[in-house]
């Protein structure tokens, strides 16, 4: 499936899908780090807010905070290549809407083979013509991670608020006050992504 709102030229959808294929390393799973270069903060957060009807909006607010022209949701598992002709992708603009994303990932319901919202194992990234921010979603694991630039925090700060991310240390609170599925990970998927993503966060921070 692919999908370019309306009006928006294709250079711009190409450079979106190529911050994309650029942002990832397609040999790693969580909970590694997937990430081909080091972000400053990394932020958790359920994998299904990003096949919510309600992610619209927090795209669009991203694409008007950061001045993108679009934003790119590449389907990694059904992409038969990651070239654009063969990219299965999402081109949003600031205008879509709830409704609009909705159909779009939804189709025509659970019969439809290609709705995006019933596949379990699929693996999404998502990021901007701009890529100042990037997100990795595996529905399988039922996790998703924002990596983003110190600007791109405050900068970006109203789109976080409709997304409402999570340090890693406040989703792996124990008991009730934790959020799924972090407050249920094995000890070897929480020490792995503390090991990957903390740890290698609070490095390159110390770097700059």
């Amino acid at each position: 499936m692919r999908h370019i709102s309306k009006g928006i030229n294709e250079s711009s959808c190409r450079k979106a899908l190529l911050n994309a294929r650029n942002a990832f390393n397609p040999d790693m799973k969580f909970p590694n780090n997937v990430f081909t270069k080091a972000w400053d903060y990394y932020l958790f957060f359920p994998s299904d807010r990003m096949l919510q009807k309600y992610f619209a909006n927090s795209v669009s607010k991203f694409i008007v905070l950061e001045q993108a022209n679009i934003v790119c949701l590449l389907n990694l598992t059904e992409s038969s290549s990651l070239e654009f002709e063969n990219a299965a992708a999402l081109y949003l603009d600031q205008d879509i809407t709830e409704e609009k994303y909705f159909s779009l990932i939804w189709g025509s319901g659970p019969a439809e083979s290609e709705a995006w919202v019933f596949h379990m194992e699929y693996d999404y990234i998502c990021t901007s013509d701009i890529g100042s921010w990037c997100m990795y979603c595996e529905r399988l694991s039922d996790i998703a991670v924002l990596a983003i630039s110190s600007e791109g925090l405050e900068q970006l700060r109203p789109a976080l608020d409709i997304l409402q991310p999570y340090t890693l240390e406040e989703a792996c609170r124990p008991g009730q006050e934790g959020v799924f599925p972090f407050n249920d990970m094995s000890q070897e998927w929480h020490d792995g992504l503390f090991k990957n993503y903390v740890h290698v966060q609070k490095s390159h921070r110390e770097m700059k």
